[in-house]
């Protein structure tokens, strides 16, 4: 009887670990990315929330660009940790691990953003390492949305994220539409708040993400 109960508490210690860095990612993502945006906001002169971008608080020259590319690292190693969590986790099925992996590639394109292809200051001439960040900006915002409609449809069969389909298959909508609201007001004095919103919704989503590993870390039958 206890050689059994010692081999369930065996099987079960690696699920309850990845739903742990699931869950640590998921809720540690939007704390970090939106305390690193607030604190920028603070510290960097002249830096407007509503008609300034999130990029440009790491650009070159910026004043204290060095620990608030610490920030978002940190934010992206979140999203990592969310990603592998959920390659690990998630039933296995061919959009799932798709889904998985764009997250995690993601990340590193966020990463790659913040150094060596850092945003050029606003009104100067684009460098090859400036179009590269634009590059890597696309990369990561489309890797992220096709995530959440390939978890939307991979989770249907699985019964730890199904609560999660139909608000994968919303978010996935929503940051489709304020990416198209956000980028034809590029030019307005709104650009800054009107970029947030696709974050916002994506951050929401993460959030909910680490919420749902948690409980399943918490409840007493780990599947």
């Amino acid at each position: 009887m206890a050689d059994t109960l010692d081999a369930r508490a065996g099987a079960a210690r690696p699920v309850r670990d990845w739903l742990r860095v699931t869950a640590i990612g998921g809720l540690a993502a939007p704390v970090l990315y939106i305390g690193s945006t607030v604190l920028g906001g603070a510290v960097v002169p002249g830096y407007s929330h509503i008609r300034d971008s999130v990029s440009s608080l790491t650009s070159v020259g910026t004043p204290h660009r060095l620990w608030l590319a610490l920030g978002f690292t940190a934010y992206n190693v979140a999203l990592g940790l969310t990603a592998a969590g959920l390659l690990r986790k998630s039933r296995p099925s061919r959009a799932a691990t798709w889904a998985g992996w764009l997250l995690a590639a993601s990340a590193a394109a966020g990463i790659l953003m913040l150094e060596p292809f850092t945003e050029d200051p606003v009104g100067t001439p684009l460098t090859p390492f400036g179009i590269g960040h634009i590059v890597l900006v696309a990369v990561s915002a489309f890797g992220i949305v096709i995530a959440t409609f390939l978890y939307a449809w991979a989770w249907r069969n699985d019964p730890r994220w199904r609560p999660l389909v139909r608000l994968s298959w919303i978010i996935g909508v929503v940051v489709l539409v304020t990416g198209g609201i956000g980028s034809a007001a590029i030019t307005t004095p709104v650009f800054g708040l009107l970029e947030r919103l696709t974050p916002l919704a994506l951050l929401t989503w993460f959030a909910a993400v680490g919420v749902t590993a948690l409980r399943e870390l918490r409840g007493t039958d780990v599947r």
